[in-house]
């Protein structure tokens, strides 16, 4: 073999050994589940609040909600469009969420656990209660932040 290939090769598998055993930015779990709690913490704020527009900013652009029992809602503006009647319409009291699982990976995180809120028809009617749980998968976005990209819910 010339020597000159035998070099270039020599780079090379040099070179991938070298980028297989480099770390890829650790991901300290303690830090990813704060700050999604944090989110959880502004998503039930907003909710509660029937504030639609701090609600949907949580969300990744290509963020996909699948609610109970109808087809998946697909892209942040769809969202917005199918969530935005429903504080137009409900009083939403207690939403809360806890989070009972987070494991995060590279720009990837999801979250699981349960969720409680209280909704009442604002045109009258009885309060609906719902305990529910949920698996939503987060990603990290340009500036470093997490939003929602998926998003499945229902009631226990």
């Amino acid at each position: 073999m010339n020597k000159s290939l035998l070099y270039v090769v020599s780079l090379v598998i040099v070179g991938l050994l070298i980028g297989g055993c480099a770390t890829t930015g650790r991901v300290d779990p303690d830090l990813v589940r704060m700050e999604i709690e944090a989110i959880f913490a502004d998503y039930s704020a907003a909710a509660n609040a029937e504030d639609t527009d701090a609600w949907i900013a949580l969300w990744d652009v290509d963020g996909i909600q699948m609610p109970p029992g109808a087809p998946a809602v697909v892209g942040r503006d769809a969202i917005y469009q199918r969530v935005r009647p429903v504080h137009q319409m409900m009083d939403l009291e207690g939403f809360s969420i806890t989070v009972e699982e987070v494991e995060a990976a590279g720009p990837w995180a999801y979250a699981r656990g349960v969720y409680t809120v209280s909704m009442t028809p604002k045109a009258g009617g009885a309060t609906n209660r719902i305990n529910g749980k949920y698996l939503t998968v987060f990603r990290r976005q340009p500036d470093g932040s997490l939003r929602i990209y998926r998003d499945c819910f229902n009631p226990s």
